[in-house]
């Protein structure tokens, strides 16, 4: 699925694992595991985050869940929950943006409540 235009990593390897699941639970990963556990890395930043993003963060955990990955890459799954727990704020009204945010402007709120979503997903695994 790397080779797809407009390749987004995070998202396409999430949906790629989760869609196999959904055909079969019981279906085996490892073949996929290096191939996405390397890019997955690359992705990391040096604060912790995947791609400077809680929702691509989130999907991080939850591909290396899936991979059954958690204590092997133990120090980045840990980088991703600080990440998102020290980064993320959510419906916080301190610091709030005049302009756009949660309170006045649908798309905002949508944003807010995709964020919290994936986060919470994450974080129930």
């Amino acid at each position: 699925i790397n080779t797809f235009e407009n390749y987004n990593p995070a998202s396409d390897i999430y949906h790629h694992l989760t869609l196999i699941k959904l055909l079969d639970k019981y279906q085996d990963l490892s073949p996929f595991t290096s191939l996405y556990q390397n890019e997955i890395k690359k992705l990391i930043k040096s604060d912790g985050s995947l791609d400077n993003s809680i929702i691509n963060s989130a999907k991080g955990l939850l591909i290396f869940n899936l991979l059954n990955l958690i204590q092997e890459e133990s120090e980045i799954c840990n980088q991703l929950q600080n990440y998102i727990l020290e980064v993320t704020d959510f419906f916080g009204i301190e610091n709030i943006n005049p302009d756009f945010n949660w309170r006045i402007n649908p798309i905002a709120y949508k944003i807010e409540l995709k964020m919290l979503f994936w986060a919470l997903l994450a974080f129930s695994v």
